[in-house]
């Protein structure tokens, strides 16, 4: 999408990944703070609402935009990709969780 897409898509693109980027980060904050009252609260608070909005604008604009700018095939491949990293991700979190 970053390099295929058009400019619009390119740029929300981008965008979303630091949103991801970012969230992360948040995550990290919050489980130094091992809920620390009213600031682990605040953080808390804006994360939730950062990701609310993240996937607002994922379902609302990107994902009509990938589906306008992308064949069948090129989907189809782009959701076997995303399967994909979804199992690492499962696994790499279950590995270090012990489950």
């Amino acid at each position: 999408m970053k390099e295929e897409g058009d400019e619009e898509l390119q740029t929300l693109t981008a965008e979303g990944i630091e949103e991801h980027r970012q969230a992360k980060m948040f995550l990290r904050e919050l489980n130094a703070m091992k809920n620390d009252g009213e600031r682990f609260e605040a953080k808390l608070k804006v994360l939730m609402e950062d990701i609310k909005h993240h996937v607002q604008e994922e379902e609302g604009q990107m994902f009509p935009m990938v589906e306008k700018q992308f064949d069948e095939q090129a989907l189809q491949t782009l959701g076997q990709e995303l399967e994909k990293e979804k199992g690492r991700f499962q696994k790499s979190h279950s590995a270090r969780s012990g489950g």
